[in-house]
């Protein structure tokens, strides 16, 4: 993303962004409105750099008995500097909600779902060092794939993922909301949700 145009609440239409890759002028504004997904000003205009479709792309799903195995896997991956295409996580409540909406049969687990972009022989080591990790953290039920059908098929639980969450409660409606925390306390913060949800007897994941 290299520029917006934005208009703010009070209808004032702003530009942001420019070409360089640098700049000391104030705040990274296009982040910061990117990054609010609308809530600071509704984006009318973007200004993007494209890249290529990468040689090779796999995608995986692995499974944990435990949801600290899970965030503390996906703690290392980032700090050892995996070069993560996107990662996401659902606990063992939402791919319960998935399997009843979408028809599939994953494990009901907390379970990651992780992609890796590159070349043939980069996106294999990847899975591999994925694979060890992982494992290293109590995971199981590893499955990968690197064609596009199956790799769609891998993320259908994810994609549907708000669908089934309104399914779990008919007639009821679904609040989302995001947190932001260090991530060297981002296993901590994720257990400690879980422990108040129960406490709570709320639906939530």
């Amino acid at each position: 993303m290299l520029a917006l145009e934005v208009v703010l609440a009070n209808g004032e239409v702003i530009r942001c962004g420019n070409r360089a890759r640098k700049s000391s002028a104030g705040y990274d504004l296009v982040r910061l409105f990117t990054g609010a997904e609308g809530t600071l000003g509704i984006i009318t205009e973007a200004t993007l750099r494209l890249h290529g479709q990468p040689e090779a792309v796999g995608s995986g799903i692995c499974s944990f008995p435990q949801l600290r195995g899970a965030v503390e896997t996906v703690i290392e991956l980032i700090q050892s500097g995996s070069p993560l295409a996107r990662i996401e996580f659902l606990d063992d409540v939402q791919v319960r909600a998935c399997n009843a909406h979408s028809q599939l049969s994953l494990p009901e687990l907390p379970t990651l779902f992780i992609e890796f972009h590159g070349t043939q022989a980069s996106v294999a080591e990847q899975f591999e060092r994925a694979t060890q990790i992982a494992r290293s953290c109590g995971a199981s039920n590893f499955d990968w794939a690197s064609d596009e059908q199956r790799r769609a098929k891998l993320w259908r639980a994810r994609h549907h993922a708000y669908f089934a969450a309104l399914a779990l409660r008919p007639g009821c409606e679904c609040v989302v909301a995001d947190v932001c925390v260090p991530i060297s306390r981002l296993a901590e913060s994720i257990t400690n949700t879980r422990a108040e949800i129960a406490r709570a007897a709320l639906i939530a994941h």
